[in-house]
């Protein structure tokens, strides 16, 4: 297994990338407009927005939640500069991609169903797939279901989820950091959790998206009974002070506002809800769980979903894996650290599809 920092790029190579990060950066930051004018196909019976920029090898974004194309905005601009074809859609039940009514109609198979009708689409017969939070989960579901569109997958946060009989099973957090369980089983609750954050969307985003708040040091430090371990978010959204300082411009918070006051978390919230369909549908799909093509896992060191880290035996099974700490990163390293990000993503595309 090969494990790199950002500091361990050579310095002539580090040097050029700075300069071409720091242009891309400034780029997305400085402009929106890329993502006023999205395209809209009807695949799989949804019709679904996405966003693409640049020529190249082409590599599909993935969002989690509550995240959306737009989160993948500093990316997509260091990609395209630098000779890919960047892809990212609004996933089903997200942004400007209808959002269905019925639970089952948000099950892992079907959002992968998706990225292959958008595949077809666009008449590309392999992708790199990169995928963050429940994004990673789906580009780990592509690599199983459909091993032949793939060209390689980025998976950025907790590792991989598909393993064969001989690889040791994922360890466990002895004293996790947050109550994962609980989280889960609110947004189980029928009605109550999208009325909550439907009613709290301005403060659920100053809340999460900001420095220390959902870094895993600083929620050690508070009690194991807070609200904050204990994610409850019916206290959360009603705190006044907050930790931390908030990583998204005025603009770039206002996008996501106006975004979900217009979708609601109805849809996003319904992924969760019909989890258990999508682990029976996808254990009837048969399959490999080898991975032979290339494999990058960035781990968020400081995410407090997953603090396993990076010795988790996925080198036996996923035979061109490289992996990679992201120090000093949060949930949402795309936001908190977009330069630190695209650099290994953009180190390893040049190493892997040059």
């Amino acid at each position: 297994m090969k494990r790199r920092s950002f500091l361990s790029l050579s310095l002539g190579l580090a040097s050029l990338l700075q300069s071409k990060l720091t242009t891309a950066l400034a780029k997305s930051q400085s402009s929106f407009k890329f993502f006023s004018s999205p395209n809209f196909v009807n695949v799989n019976g949804i019709k679904l927005a996405y966003y693409e920029k640049g020529e190249g090898v082409p590599v599909v974004f993935c969002h989690g939640f509550p995240e959306l194309a737009f989160t993948w905005r500093h990316q997509i601009e260091t990609l395209s500069i630098n000779g890919y074809r960047a892809i990212a859609p609004d996933l089903r039940g997200y942004g400007l991609t209808q959002n269905p009514n019925n639970i089952e109609d948000y099950t892992v198979p079907k959002i992968c169903n998706d990225l292959v009708g958008l595949l077809d689409h666009l008449d590309l017969d392999k992708a790199i797939f990169c995928g963050h939070d429940w994004g990673g989960f789906i580009v780990q579901s592509m690599a199983f279901l459909y091993p032949e569109r793939c060209l390689g997958v980025i998976n950025i946060g907790a590792p991989h989820a598909f393993r064969p009989g001989y690889a040791d099973e994922l360890p466990s957090e002895l004293v996790p950091v947050i109550d994962k369980a609980a989280f889960n089983q609110f947004l189980q609750t029928p009605l109550i959790s999208e009325e909550l954050l439907n009613q709290y969307i301005e403060k659920f985003f100053t809340t999460f998206m900001r420095s220390k708040f959902f870094h895993a040091s600083y929620l050690r430090s508070l009690p194991t009974s807070s609200a904050e371990r204990k994610m409850d978010l019916t206290k959360i959204l009603k705190k006044e002070a907050l930790p931390g300082e908030p990583f998204l411009s005025n603009e770039e918070l206002e996008f996501y506002i106006r975004t979900f006051q217009k979708s609601g978390f109805n849809g996003s919230i319904n992924w969760y809800r019909a989890m258990e369909l999508s682990w029976h549908e996808l254990s009837e799909k048969g399959g490999t769980y080898e991975v032979e093509f290339p494999y990058l896992y960035l781990w968020p060191n400081e995410d407090p979903i997953n603090q396993l880290g990076l010795n988790v035996n996925m080198e036996s099974f996923i035979h061109k894996l490289e992996s990679v700490e992201l120090k000093d990163c949060g949930h949402f390293p795309s936001e908190e650290n977009p330069e630190k990000l695209s650099a290994e993503i953009l180190v390893w595309l040049q190493k892997n599809f040059p």
